[in-house]
């Protein structure tokens, strides 16, 4: 329950991705004006920046996201339409998808077992989101939702790839700045080809949204706040049933002014 400080507060590092079967962590951090990608020991030891000559990029930095491969020896990030992997240890880029010129990545996430790679991609508004599968040599092989006008955001996929995880805003709101009113957390199953409302306890007047799945797959954790802009944020458990129901002692707050959470 301590807090232990891993990284400086006189630079800007975020979105901590935990890898337990090489215990290193990679997250976001900017260097000579651009993003890119770190590793570094739990304990905060051994910093390595990854990426150099091709940067993560996108259209909001706030929502762009990457993920270690299966492996545990690569990772995968975007810059704007183009998917790069990436050896940890200085291996080669090699690009695994484009996608149109027109649409952009916002969030990658791999398989456990590297079966496929899961997209989260929009237009250069941060909206018409689409999420889908591709295989390891870049085809698409499964829609899970596409053309969604309110933000869609944050994905997580389940050990036994049968669940996708996402966030929604369902009031469909599209401004400047992707200002979020009721964004809502689904969780995807591939075999019945049905979403399921985790947010069904959700205040009105806040988003739900980040959401990434527990250890033991029986809850979500995930980032609450206000709808108003700039609102404060807070980071959430919420436990289902079998049947994904959710209610409303199951929801509970675990950290305040905090975000981006990651529970390996």
């Amino acid at each position: 329950g301590n807090d232990t400080s891993l990284t400086s507060e006189s630079k800007n590092n975020f979105r901590p991705r935990k890898n337990l079967a090489i215990e290193k962590v990679a997250y976001l951090g900017n260097s000579g004006g651009e993003l890119h990608l770190f590793t570094m020991n739990y304990n905060g030891s051994e910093k390595k920046q990854i990426t150099n000559s091709i940067p993560v990029n996108g259209i909001d930095f706030s929502r762009i996201g990457f993920s270690w491969a299966n492996d545990g020896e690569s990772l995968l990030f975007p810059n704007f339409n183009k998917l790069y992997k990436t050896g940890i240890s200085g291996g080669g880029k090699d690009i695994i998808y484009e996608a149109p010129s027109d649409r952009y990545i916002m969030d990658i996430q791999e398989s456990e077992n590297g079966e496929f790679i899961a997209i989260l991609e929009t237009d250069i508004n941060g909206f018409s989101g689409s999420l889908f599968l591709i295989n390891q040599q870049g085809e698409k092989i499964e829609t899970i939702i596409e053309g969604e006008a309110g933000v869609l955001d944050g994905i997580d996929i389940s050990v036994n790839n049968r669940y996708i995880l996402y966030s929604l805003d369902v009031s469909g709101y599209q401004s400047v700045g992707a200002r979020q009113l009721n964004s809502k957390i689904f969780v995807y199953d591939r075999d019945k080809n049905l979403a399921f409302n985790l947010s069904e306890e959700k205040p009105n007047g806040t988003n739900d949204f980040d959401p990434r799945f527990a250890p033991n797959e029986a809850s979500v954790v995930f980032v609450n706040s206000s709808s108003e802009a700039e609102a404060i944020k807070s980071i959430y458990q919420v436990k289902y049933d079998e049947n994904f129901n959710t209610f409303e002692e199951d929801r509970e707050i675990l950290l305040e002014n905090a975000k981006m959470p990651d529970w390996e």
